[in-house]
């Protein structure tokens, strides 16, 4: 059950541990080890678990590294020789970086869920590096200004009101907390639901009183495939094809991945998919979506692969050859 990523995650985090801490944590840790491997926790879930028990041994609830964050934060910017091109890279402290990732992620859901501009790259990665640019450019700088000139350019478009409105038409930044409630995760976390904030951070608890007077923070909490809690309308029937935010909140809270086993895709990266499909009479309902990244939305509609998807979110896959594989629940905390 023990692989090499977690064998690093436990040296990762012993190196920040101080000295006087490190006997306390070294007679903790065959404890937690065994309730990683109960609990099946992945190197992510595994750091997690640690990082909380060494911020025990503090007493401060991670406060005084959370101040040291803050001091760290900071911004570079040059130009790359070689390629004329304008550069950033930036380090910021745990809540500015939520906050942050929030921002982009509303701006990019506003302007890019029904089309995407023509320089946008083919593969995925790469396209949401350069649709997160260009979120970027809009929030800090008013918007690319060739983006309006597309040739079938509509003045009352999305690429107008890119460089018309600016940051303002995007509001607060939204930040999709989740509470994974899986028994074997709470056990490991001390009986308390394992927290998701999309971005592996650590805040310690006393700033979330900063956080939430600055973004609309979302709580969806997961149990075993189930959505037990998520704000908005998550069935739409056949009123629209697309899928809303709350449907997407919601499957957020589900997985951090694309929904094929194995796949590493993050969800950030993925689109909702009709199960069934919308052509067939699918509805936008949250039972009848699974976030699929671009390849395996390819595979799925032109590659022949066919999905179904059970009542516990358990996904089969017929494969053109006839062989069928299944996948129980979505285990969420893979790698947010």
């Amino acid at each position: 059950s023990i692989h090499g990523a977690h064998v690093d995650t436990v040296a990762k985090v012993m190196r920040t541990i101080r000295d006087k801490h490190a006997a306390k944590f070294t007679e903790a840790l065959p404890k937690l080890i065994k309730e990683a491997v109960l609990g099946r926790l992945n190197p992510d879930e595994l750091a997690r678990t640690l990082t909380k028990a060494a911020r025990a041994l503090e007493n401060d609830d991670g406060v005084k590294r959370f101040e040291q964050q803050r001091r760290e934060t900071a911004l570079r910017t040059w130009t790359d020789k070689r390629s004329g091109m304008f550069r950033i890279s930036g380090t910021f402290d745990p809540l500015s970086g939520a906050l942050l990732n929030g921002r982009l992620n509303a701006a990019m859901a506003a302007l890019f869920a029904e089309k995407v501009p023509s320089t946008c790259p083919a593969d995925p990665g790469l396209k949401q590096d350069h649709l997160r640019a260009l979120a970027l450019l809009c929030l800090t700088a008013g918007g690319r200004p060739d983006l309006a000139d597309e040739p079938d350019a509509d003045p009352n478009d999305e690429w107008s009101a890119f460089t018309r409105n600016g940051p303002s038409r995007f509001g607060r930044p939204e930040i999709v907390v989740v509470l994974d409630a899986r028994v074997a995760s709470v056990e490991a976390n001390g009986g308390k639901p394992v927290v998701d904030w999309g971005i592996p951070i650590e805040l310690p608890a006393r700033t979330l009183e900063e956080l939430f007077p600055r973004a609309d923070a979302h709580q969806v909490i997961v149990l075993n495939g189930v959505v037990l809690h998520a704000p908005g309308e998550l069935n739409l029937g056949r009123t629209t094809r697309l899928a809303n935010r709350a449907q997407r909140r919601a499957l957020r809270g589900l997985y951090a991945t694309c929904a094929v086993y194995g796949c590493a895709v993050k969800f950030d990266h993925c689109q909702p998919h009709h199960v069934k499909y919308w052509e067939n009479g699918g509805p936008t309902d949250l039972a009848n979506l699974l976030p699929l990244c671009s390849r395996h939305h390819h595979l799925v509609h032109e590659g022949g692969w066919k999905l179904s998807l059970g009542p516990d979110r358990t996904v089969t896959v017929t494969y053109p050859d006839g062989s069928i594989e299944t996948t129980g629940p979505p285990l969420l905390r893979q790698a947010a």
